[in-house]
C-alpha cells in the first residue's frame, strides 16, 4: 500500500517515465529483499505504474546532407 501511495505522489509531481524508473528501482530493491528472505513478498510487485505512450522518439534525425557529411567529421587521427 506504501508503494502505491508513493508512486500515485510521484505522479503529481514527475512525468510518467520518471514514475515508472523509480518504481522498477523500488521493485528491484523488493525483489533482492525477498531473495535475502528479508521480506515473505514483493510490495511492489502488484503496483501499476502510469500509463505512457511514445509515439515519437526524442532521438534526433538526419537530414541527408548532414549524412553524407557526418563519416567525413569522425576521421581517425
Amino acid at each position: 500500500m506504501l508503494v502505491a501511495a508513493y508512486t500515485e505522489e510521484l505522479t503529481r509531481e514527475r512525468s510518467p517515465a520518471t514514475v515508472k524508473q523509480h518504481l522498477a528501482a523500488l521493485r528491484m530493491l523488493f525483489d533482492w529483499l525477498v531473495v535475502g528472505q528479508v521480506l515473505p513478498f514483493n510490495p511492489a510487485s502488484s503496483v501499476r505504474g502510469p500509463g505512457m505512450s511514445s509515439r515519437t522518439g526524442k532521438t534526433p534525425v538526419l537530414s541527408a546532407k548532414e549524412a553524407v557529411r557526418a563519416p567525413s567529421t569522425y576521421a581517425a587521427p
